[in-house]
């Protein structure tokens, strides 16, 4: 009964959390569209940066949403996260998809797995950042990790082709149909890697 009771408090809190990132959302778009962080800063992200506890990153999530999704209830039902996810989709598959999140409480791994599979099947270009710049930074920084990522699964790749050798070398000097069957499937499995 208990655990009930709790779990029913921590639903509202979190309903009360995702309505206070939607008005946040509102708040800094205010902000940004009227210019008035430039009272006291050059910039949106130093406004940001130098007030609060959250990323410029956030913010453009929480603004992200607010655009999109102009109603308190979605953000109340579905919470910031997964609206957010929905905004990296056209806007009506978003909508289409949010009445279906809303339904089935969708988790958000599935749901992530859904929008990446509509992005793809449209062909989506990518979004950017509305700071070129900051942009080309990202896209630098993406192309690094993914180049230390190749170079890993290049070295296992190498690896996985020694050993496939060495156990076909090992395995050939046995005439068993079953082993003659895997050194088979060895050397195709070589020429893939």
């Amino acid at each position: 009964m208990i655990i009930d009771e709790m779990t029913k408090i921590i639903q509202q809190r979190e309903k009360s959390i995702a309505l206070s990132f939607f008005d946040i959302g509102k708040d800094l778009i205010y902000i940004r569209d009227k210019k008035l962080y430039l009272k006291n800063y050059k910039t949106f992200k130093d406004y940001i940066e130098d007030n609060f506890k959250f990323s410029k990153r956030s913010a453009e999530k929480y603004m992200a949403v607010t655009t999109r999704f102009q109603s308190r209830n979605e953000a109340a039902s579905l919470g910031i996260e997964k609206l957010y996810i929905l905004t990296q989709i056209q806007e009506e598959k978003s909508f289409e998809l949010l009445e279906e999140a809303q339904e089935t409480h969708i988790p958000r791994d599935k749901l992530i797995q859904r929008v990446n599979r509509m992005k793809s099947q449209a062909g989506e270009p990518p979004r950017y950042s509305d700071d070129r710049d900051e942009h080309d930074l990202k896209l630098i920084r993406q192309f690094q990790s993914l180049e230390i990522q190749f170079e890993e699964w290049s070295k296992v790749g190498e690896n996985l082709s020694i050993a496939l050798q060495n156990w076909k070398n090992e395995a050939v000097q046995t005439a068993s149909p079953d082993v003659q069957k895997l050194i088979k499937k060895t050397l195709e499995m070589i020429g893939v890697i």
